[in-house]
């Protein structure tokens, strides 16, 4: 699964032309992310795991305690010299990327998914406009694609529209993530 939702991510950063408007830190911390949105996943889901008093949730708070798990897991990876993928950035960039992946990894629990949609139908209806002009190349940038915020909502709504995916892919593929989701939930 990370390896096809990497993919899309992939993907969706090529169709929209991402790298007119995102550094490459920020694609690169994107695909990291998608990489290790679902690291050490066991198959069960985050309302299980509160119901059943799973250790996870107790030590999240019951917030997203599998997000939190992949986040996490994801550090104890880059802890290690030999896999520390961005051990020669400089600080603020090694803090800006850890943002990035966070937020995205976070926002692949489905308990945001209309909170997120929210957001991108308010973005859209306000800065649509400039937006479409600067993927179509109309325009050079826009200011709401400068705004931190913005480009963090956007680089979460990626990952997050790439994990869930599955049915705009072809229907091999569609039906047998639908048969694992199924199991798990």
């Amino acid at each position: 699964h990370a390896c096809d939702v990497a993919h899309t991510t992939y993907r969706f950063l090529d169709i929209v032309n991402a790298s007119s408007f995102l550094d490459r830190l920020e694609m690169a911390g994107l695909v990291v992310a998608a990489v290790s949105h679902d690291v050490g996943h066991f198959g069960l889901n985050n309302n299980f795991l509160v119901k059943t008093k799973h250790a996870l949730a107790l030590t999240y708070n019951d917030q997203s305690p599998l997000e939190n798990m992949h986040c996490a897991t994801l550090y104890e990876i880059l802890s290690v010299e030999e896999t520390n993928i961005f051990s020669e950035l400089p600080q603020s960039d090694w803090f800006d990327v850890r943002k990035l992946m966070l937020k995205a990894i976070l926002g692949t629990d489905m308990v945001h998914h209309f909170e997120s949609i929210s957001k991108l139908k308010v973005f859209e209806e306000m800065k649509g406009d400039d937006m479409r002009l600067m993927l179509s190349g109309q325009v050079a940038t826009t200011e709401c694609i400068e705004e931190d915020s913005n480009r963090l909502m956007l680089l979460e709504s990626l990952l997050h529209m790439a994990d869930i995916s599955n049915p705009i892919k072809p229907f091999e593929i569609c039906e047998k993530w639908s048969f694992l989701i199924m199991e798990e939930f």
